[in-house]
């Protein structure tokens, strides 16, 4: 018979005589066990391969079966499926001939049963017998050639030998194999309404790990998995080759196809949401940062260092067009109903003892079940450099322009939408007074709201008594005004107090005042610095004493926020006070303090209730001693008026007139928390060069 085909560049195979045609088609060519398991067909011998599959069509009427032979305990099982789908088989044990002809008896029982039931119709038997190594294909040369050279390769050569393509074809053929059998034995272990499909098998060659996965890929589902690994390395500043590292101990993507996702995703934001690099007028000496550094990696301080000098700034325009789709998604924003509520934030950290990282961002107020996630604040502005006004007003040149041209006109969204925008601001106190170009807190006339100064820092009825118009155009005239505002088209009632740091100054200052009371107290400093590290053990608060070098001043661990919030609401006073009358008046003051900080938290609480509360706080921060101090009667009074800090002037007059002027918000949408949070989180990722800088939205 004659052969007629390209294989293997082509499955399909003609075989054909004078008498005969069959037509084939290669599924899977298999491979030829070894010598002493390998059987052969009769007269002229064949060997017969071991997971072979071929698709066969024969005769005028193009019967089509599917074929198959498997090596079973090292003897061959011949298997033929026709019929519908190919839903029924039989299967011999003998050779090729008995399984064609166990097909061949049921096929034409098959039709005669056809033949029965259609009588009028008419009906092409097969009336000759059929050759079951011609049915099986098992006198193709042209596979028998590819096949045994195969099985030469697979015999003689290690694995560490063979080329690329046929260490994939020996490691898919196991897999095969693998697959096969968890095919034919699930039946057997499994109930038939249980969906089992073998998804994944791992093996190692040489210590080398293969990961096979089964069944057709998700590209969708791989792509949005890679994109997690991005975000994860991103936001974990996981290097290269340490992912390598974890690719190679878990069933991870690999690091190509991430690589390959991340610049897909930085080309699309930089398409969307430009980037650009500014010049800064930075100092080449700095002065050295006092206060307790937030970074203390080495690493990311050198890397700052060296990225001085540049500032990264995205236009806020940018942003909204590409926030604002998501937002109506979500339903929060209703074209032509909504106003913009923007809110523009800024932070400065401490790196190290010598550069600061400044960042400022923006959010939406809308979204208020969103503002305390760090993700929801976009960064505008970011660079390692100095906090000051003159680093701030060349950076944020861009940004400003914008903010005058949204307050005026509003914001036209790219696609037609117009949205009307309102504009606040909120910040830390020194962040605050800087874009507000005034003086330090500490400054005679300190208070961004109203002409308070120090002498009258324990007054309670002031109120916000100053205007933005007023500041831009006679901020000269105007006490503790140094400089332009740099945000002035944002009215003055807008620029609201961070409630997280009435938390954490105020908090501190009752914690020095405490200090100073047990100092007075008890002459003995480890007695009492003792207990209290005995109470904080108990809270589980770690905390430490010490004393700065070369000096007598004592210093102790900064707390973060919660840990502020739990010592005081837990702290035992009466374990570390020898005297219970002042253990009681601290803790009074204490809970009057937590007390308010919720109610400021709290949408439902009214500006005139606040200002009643804190002005009792307040009376009871200045109470007077009573009684005479030489007699029993004594009762030693609170604290003096010079203790009163800006934080404390802000909070018995100005947050009962946020909580007024918000109160569709609440003062907890303006916490400053979720922008610390972010700004640490970018700490360690900014990285600028000449042509580039990595960025984290």
């Amino acid at each position: 018979m004659k052969e007629e085909g390209t294989y293997p560049k082509s499955s399909f195979i003609k075989l054909f005589d004078n008498k005969r045609t069959y037509f084939y088609e290669i599924i899977k060519e298999g491979t030829y066990p070894l010598t002493e398991q390998l059987h052969y067909t009769r007269n002229p011998k064949h060997p017969i391969p071991h997971n072979y599959v071929v698709k066969t069509q024969y005769g005028k009427a193009m019967y089509t079966v599917e074929c198959s032979i498997e090596y079973v305990e090292k003897k061959p099982l011949y298997k033929i499926c026709f019929g519908v789908n190919f839903s029924r088989e039989v299967h011999s044990w003998e050779t090729s001939t008995d399984a064609a002809c166990k097909y061949y008896q049921e096929f034409n029982e098959m039709k005669e049963m056809e033949k029965n039931r259609n009588r009028n119709q008419s009906n092409k038997e097969n009336k000759g017998k059929i050759s079951g190594p011609l049915l099986f294909g098992l006198k193709l040369l042209s596979v028998e050639r590819v096949r045994r050279t195969m099985s030469l390769d697979l015999k003689i050569r290690p694995f560490i030998d063979l080329g690329n393509s046929q260490k994939r074809r020996r490691i898919l053929g196991l897999s095969q194999s693998v697959l096969d059998i968890v095919e034919r034995e699930r039946d057997n272990t499994f109930h038939p309404d249980d969906q089992v499909k073998l998804k994944q098998i791992k093996f190692e060659i040489d210590d080398d790990a293969y990961d096979i996965n089964f069944g057709k890929v998700n590209k969708i589902e791989e792509i949005k998995k890679i994109e997690a690994v991005v975000k994860s390395m991103d936001k974990g500043h996981i290097s290269r080759e340490a992912y390598r590292s974890l690719a190679r101990i878990e069933d991870l993507p690999r690091e190509k196809a991430v690589c390959d996702v991340r610049q897909k995703i930085n080309a699309e934001m930089k398409k969307k949401v430009p980037l650009t690099l500014v010049d800064l007028l930075q100092p080449t000496k700095f002065e050295p940062i006092r206060e307790e550094p937030n970074i203390t990696d080495s690493e990311i301080i050198t890397n700052m260092l060296e990225s001085i000098g540049k500032g990264g700034q995205r236009r806020i325009t940018d942003i909204l067009n590409y926030i604002i789709p998501l937002y109506i998604e979500k339903g929060i924003l209703i074209p032509r109903q909504s106003t913009l509520h923007i809110r523009i934030s800024g932070d400065g950290r401490n790196v190290g003892r010598k550069v600061k990282h400044v960042m400022v961002t923006m959010t939406l107020l809308n979204d208020l079940s969103g503002l305390q996630k760090p993700d929801n604040h976009y960064t505008l502005v970011l660079y390692p450099g100095a906090e000051t006004y003159e680093s701030l007003k060349n950076v944020l040149t861009p940004l400003i322009s914008d903010l005058c041209i949204l307050k005026e006109k509003g914001f036209n969204q790219i696609g037609g939408n117009q949205w009307p925008v309102e504009l606040y601001f909120s910040s830390d106190w020194k962040f605050l007074a800087i874009c507000l170009g005034m003086n330090a807190a500490n400054a005679q006339y300190f208070c961004p709201w109203c002409d308070c100064n120090k002498n009258g820092i324990n007054t309670t009825s002031k109120k916000i008594n100053k205007s933005m118009d007023n500041i831009k155009v006679n901020y000269k005239q105007i006490n503790g005004h140094i400089k332009e505002p740099l945000f002035h088209m944002i009215p003055l009632q807008n620029w609201v107090v961070d409630e997280l740091h009435i938390l954490l100054r105020i908090t501190d200052r009752l914690w020095e005042l405490m200090i100073s009371d047990l100092r007075r107290e008890t002459a003995n400093e480890e007695i009492w610095k003792g207990k209290i590290l005995s109470e904080m053990q108990r809270l589980n608060i770690p905390f430490q004493f010490w004393h700065e070098k070369n000096t007598n001043n004592l210093s102790y661990t900064s707390l973060m926020g919660p840990d502020k919030l739990k010592v005081l609401k837990e702290f035992d006073l009466f374990a570390v006070f020898q005297s219970i009358t002042r253990a009681i008046q601290i803790r009074a003051l204490w809970d009057q303090f937590n007390e308010l900080y919720h109610l400021i938290q709290d949408k439902k609480t009214t500006g005139e209730f606040f200002r009643y509360k804190a002005k009792s706080w307040l009376d009871e921060f200045t109470a007077p001693s009573t009684g005479h101090p030489n007699r029993g009667n004594f009762v030693r009074g609170m604290y003096r008026i010079q203790d009163i800090t800006p934080y404390i002037h802000v909070l018995c007059n100005h947050v009962a007139e946020f909580l007024e002027i918000h109160h569709k918000f609440g003062l907890a949408a303006f916490s400053c928390s979720a922008v610390e949070k972010k700004n640490h989180m970018q700490m360690g990722g900014i990285e600028i060069r000449e042509n580039q800088q990595f960025w984290k939205c």
